[in-house]
């Protein structure tokens, strides 16, 4: 339970990240969201194995 609330703490810092960065490179904020959560909430929930990391 602890992990998975601190997987979606940092899945959410990192999507904001992602908002950021897309914001900087003139671009939509929800693509900057759907990459950095496609690309990174999988790993962060615990749903990749760690060796697959």
């Amino acid at each position: 339970m602890t992990f998975t609330t601190l997987g979606f703490a940092i899945t959410l810092i990192v999507a904001a990240l992602g908002i950021q960065l897309s914001n900087r490179l003139k671009l939509p904020s929800s693509i900057g969201l759907i990459l950095t959560g496609l690309l990174f909430g999988p790993a962060f929930f615990g749903l990749v194995e760690q060796n697959e990391i």
